[in-house]
């Protein structure tokens, strides 16, 4: 019997895009799906204790930190508030994101809630906030525009559209089904 074919390899040579800047100089070869799966150290200019502080929030790896929903409702709250008006609510609105704040916090606006503490955020514990503290996020706005959070959620993201050998022979092979 025949031996079959070497499966082909994509034809990235012609490829320039790197997101060296954002990793570790270890993680620079690996493709994006592979860095989601690494420690949040792997992100470049975040120390290695870090991971530690971070696990303390159940975060062990990009990925996790990426997804992390108090991080997305942060991110969330930072991308909006440039867009409020203060003082210029319609009165028959009912918009509010109450579900994501302390009851003390349900009636503030966008830009107030940037620079509320942690504990503005419902259910993150104060025991996360001190957590947080040691990576120097005090507020809902350090923590919507932390870098790292950022950068972990672009790579997400991004990851959705890589397309690597496996992938593609994973679609190959749907087809035939």
């Amino acid at each position: 019997m025949a031996d079959e074919p070497a499966a082909k390899k994509p034809k990235l040579e012609s490829h320039t895009m790197n997101i060296n800047n954002a990793v570790d100089k270890a993680h620079e070869g690996k493709t994006l799906k592979e860095i989601l799966d690494e420690p949040v150290s792997a992100l470049q200019g975040i120390a290695e204790w870090s991971d530690e502080v971070l696990s303390e929030l159940n975060l062990s790896s990009v990925a996790d930190l990426a997804k992390w929903k108090y991080g997305v409702w942060a991110v969330a709250i930072v991308n909006l508030a440039p867009f409020e008006i203060v003082g210029k609510r319609e009165p028959s609105s009912e918009l509010n994101i109450d579900a994501f704040l302390d009851k003390s916090y349900e009636t503030k606006g966008l830009q107030e809630i940037l620079e509320a503490p942690l504990s503005a955020i419902q259910g993150l514990s104060e025991k996360a906030a001190e957590s947080l503290g040691k990576v120097r996020i005090k507020t809902v706005g350090d923590l919507g525009n932390w870098k790292f959070l950022k950068m972990a959620q672009a790579i997400g993201v991004l990851a959705s559209g890589e397309q690597t050998e496996t992938s593609k022979q994973e679609r190959e092979l749907a087809k035939l089904k």
